[in-house]
């Protein structure tokens, strides 16, 4: 189990984690859903990042983690 933070907007909710590995490397994607806000409310520009836990089919040990926007690898927390 990993846990990664997942960027989203105020009117965005933070969807289950997938995972797709290889022997080599792991990419975590992370996904959100819009959320519909009552008449007369607007959603605000900030940014926001919730924690997200990805179950990995093995430890991730040696594999490295890969970013899904751009292929690079990724620094996670030494307590992963």
């Amino acid at each position: 189990m990993l846990t990664a933070g997942v960027p989203r907007g105020s009117c965005e909710d933070v969807r289950p984690g997938e995972v797709y590995e290889t022997d080599l490397a792991v990419v975590l994607i992370g996904r959100t859903e819009a959320r519909r806000l009552p008449a007369g409310q607007a959603c605000d520009l900030a940014l926001r990042v919730t924690p997200v836990e990805f179950r990995l089919a093995r430890p991730l040990g040696a594999r490295v983690v890969l970013g899904l926007d751009d292929g690079r690898p990724q620094t996670l927390p030494a307590d992963r």
